[in-house]
């Protein structure tokens, strides 16, 4: 989609760990030169495919009828308002005002070039999102007979055999990509053989709209965080990475992508800025370093860190970024901002503590405290 700041790939909206680059501000991000085949499903021996209101299911012959009832008279899933295409029609709608707001917070005096990145990438890779029908099949059958196809050798990716509990574990995450072709998603829908007909078609329907409800909420998930990606690559097109920073005063390029994509997404999506700020910034219970013991103007290479601490130590550090500088704004007012961005930009500080003293002097606050490791 875009280059990737430091800041672009972590994303308060994701709510399992992520991989996150040690990498330094407005460096592009590597993508893999080769992409997987596409994954497609393998009807089971005996099963037939039973298309009915735009879903498909597979199970035996006998079961036909009463899934294909159980299809068409289920109701949509209620959706959420902050869906791929709700996002872009907002941002469309409300692209000038958010240019305006840009413009003041970063002291910008042409702001074509992020009208261009918004209208070109943005947008249109949001309603690509929107327009993603991820290939879903239900497998529609007793845990048993599940059980039986795959002794007789039948396999699907998303299905593992543990042999020794003679039981099957099934992977349930969905990726959702508009870079290449999904693979077709094998959704388990076992129902009681001892079951009536009218509790195997609730059975099924509460499936497929638990199934259907995660996968909106994955969608409306991960066009937000592609919302967001987007405005950290404006903002830092358009003001970080004029800025040139060395190592050292990364945190203060990541601290404005951050705090900034944090407040615009807000305005687009209506959530509560506060809310969004402090899961952006509070300390994640499953990272084993807390924000405070990082060293922003000293931070530790990533070749130094042990193997497995380098995302944990990066995360940790754009957490801290982002706390540092809305405390800063914060005794300063917003307006210090794009004065901040014009003295590093005119006078380049040559090392992490000359851009505390340019600080210093421009704005008359001393922030070398809060940069180095708490207690």
């Amino acid at each position: 989609m875009h280059k990737k700041s430091l800041f672009a790939v972590f994303s308060l909206l994701v709510s399992i760990p992520v991989a996150l680059p040690a990498q330094p501000a407005s460096a592009p991000a590597t993508s893999p030169t080769t992409t997987p085949a596409r994954h497609q499903v393998i009807i089971p021996p005996g099963f037939i495919k039973v298309e009915a209101s735009e879903r498909t299911a597979l199970c035996e012959p006998p079961d036909k009828d009463w899934i294909v009832k159980a299809l068409n008279e289920l109701q949509p899933s209620a959706r959420p308002t902050t869906m791929p295409s709700d996002l872009a029609d907002t941002l469309a709608a409300k692209r000038n005002e958010l240019l305006k707001q840009m413009s003041k917070d970063l002291g910008l005096t042409d702001v074509a070039p992020t009208q261009k990145l918004l209208d070109e990438q943005v947008i249109p890779d949001l309603q690509k999102m929107a327009d993603i029908r991820p290939p879903m099949f239900y497998l529609v059958c007793t845990k048993q007979r599940l059980l039986d196809l795959i002794h007789s050798g039948w396999t699907d990716p998303r299905f593992h055999y543990n042999r020794a509990a003679d039981d099957v574990a099934i992977y349930s995450n969905v990726d959702l990509s508009i870079q290449h072709s999904m693979d077709d998603l094998l959704i388990p829908a076992l129902y009681d053989p001892q079951a009536p007909e009218q509790k195997r078609r609730e059975m099924l329907q509460q499936q497929v709209d638990r199934n259907e409800a995660n996968i909106a909420a994955s969608l409306s998930m991960q066009g937000m965080i592609m919302l967001q990606t987007g405005l950290v690559a404006a903002i830092d097109d358009a003001a970080v990475k004029p800025l040139g920073l060395k190592p050292g005063q990364e945190w203060f390029g990541i601290g404005v992508e951050g705090l900034l994509s944090t407040r615009y997404l807000t305005q687009l999506n209506g959530m509560r800025n506060q809310d969004m700020l402090r899961i952006l910034t509070d300390d994640d219970p499953r990272n084993p370093i807390r924000a405070a013991t990082v060293n922003l103007i000293h931070p530790i290479p990533a070749t130094q860190l042990r193997p497995g601490y380098a995302d944990a130590y990066v995360d940790s550090l754009r957490r801290r970024s982002v706390v540092v500088l809305d405390g800063l704004l914060k005794r300063t007012g917003d307006d210090a901002l794009p004065k901040l961005l014009a003295a590093v930009k005119e006078s380049p500080p040559k090392d992490p503590e000359a851009l505390v003293d340019l600080i210093k002097q421009t704005v008359g606050v001393d922030i070398s405290r809060d940069l180095v490791p708490q207690p």
